[in-house]
Order: C-alpha cells, then structure tokens, then sequence
C-alpha cells in the first residue's frame, strides 16, 4: 500500500493503521480530487468522508435499497431546493 502511513482512531477509541492518499475521483461528468484513507482491518466499513465531497454535490442517500444519489449542486438547484420545501 502507498500513501502517507497514519493511525485512525473509530468513535470507540481504537487505533488502526491505514494510509491517506489524494485520488481523483469522478461522478457523471464532475471530476474532484479528495483525501482517501485506505485501512487494512476486516473490522472497518467503508465510509465516504464529507471532505472534498458533501461540500460540491446534493447527495441523497436511499438506505433501503442501498443506492446514493450525487447531484449537481449548480446544475440540479431546482430539484435540490424542492426537496427542502
């Protein structure tokens, strides 16, 4: 594995290692570099951080049938808005 070596410490205190990476990612047409850490534990879920991310997408998120929704926050304004009433 690559990147800078960190420890990563879960919301119960325990420390594992991992490393951080900045990738490239894309979604549709919309290509955004985000900080990525990759941890080697069976035990840790994948997790999509906030940063680099929440703040240039509308994202919705349908728990029950297990999708993600990324819209474009210039492109889509009416249809964000509308959900928010």
């Amino acid at each position: 594995m690559t990147g800078k070596k960190i420890l990563v410490r879960g919301i119960f205190g325990e420390s594992v290692g991992g490393y951080r990476r900045t990738l490239t990612i894309q979604f549709n047409n919309s290509r955004v570099k985000i900080p990525v850490i990759f941890v080697e534990h069976p035990s840790v879920p994948r997790i999509l951080g906030r940063k680099g991310v929440f703040n240039q997408f509308g994202i919705l998120f349908d728990e029950s049938q297990h999708r993600t929704g990324f819209l474009d926050f210039q492109k889509e304004r009416t249809t964000i808005d509308s959900l928010f009433g």
